[in-house]
């Protein structure tokens, strides 16, 4: 066996979400970290982390945090980014699917944060609250052991994925057929959401 293998060839957004939504979930010491980077007040109930949570039809939250400070309770919408561009109006429907929450009494206040490799949250705009996937893979290094260690090494496959970029290669074919929906959807369900195919891979 090689052991100089690389546990995962490529590392995927979702298992990103899936790692953090664990640490959450499980890592009292991890969470705690999570809300300091934030500069939030630290929790006084566990945290509860959810993943891939759709709200209102305005999109979907990457990985929803919940946890309350005395009897407020407070919401962190977290959008993980590798490499993929932003969705059109992305964080607006963000702030949206905020708004609502506080508006239905789901929470009393929330917060937006991108986590995405250090390159790629300096070179956006939209989000002014980050946390790097380089600064997640210090917490771990930091912390030793077989398991930190195992997690910070997915994280540095994701960031080296972001630094040699993914490029989508054009489909002619199935573009045609996303253009013909897409003008079909405006023609017919002006009210239903969809980007414009430019690059359809």
């Amino acid at each position: 066996m090689d052991y100089n293998i690389i546990p995962v060839e490529s590392v995927q957004e979702r298992d990103i979400d899936l790692l953090i939504l664990e640490e959450l979930n499980v890592n009292l010491d991890f969470s705690q970290w999570f809300i300091n980077k934030l500069d939030l007040e630290q929790p006084t109930s566990k945290i509860k982390a959810f993943r891939s949570i759709s709200d209102y039809g305005l999109g979907e939250t990457d990985i929803l945090v919940s946890y309350s400070i005395k009897t407020k309770t407070n919401f962190i919408l977290v959008e993980n980014k590798i490499d993929a561009s932003f969705q059109d109006s992305q964080f607006e429907r963000y702030k949206e699917r905020g708004e609502n929450y506080v508006q239905k009494k789901k929470c009393d206040e929330y917060h937006i944060v991108l986590i995405a490799p250090k390159s790629y949250c300096d070179n956006q705009s939209n989000f002014s609250n980050s946390i790097s996937y380089e600064s997640i893979k210090k917490y771990f290094v930091d912390k030793k052991g077989i398991r930190a260690n195992y997690k910070a090494e997915i994280l540095s496959i994701a960031i080296e994925k972001e630094r040699r970029g993914y490029k989508a290669v054009n489909s002619i074919p199935v573009q045609a057929f996303w253009k013909s929906y897409y003008e079909y959807k405006n023609s017919n369900h002006k009210t239903f959401r969809m980007n414009k195919p430019n690059i359809v891979p």
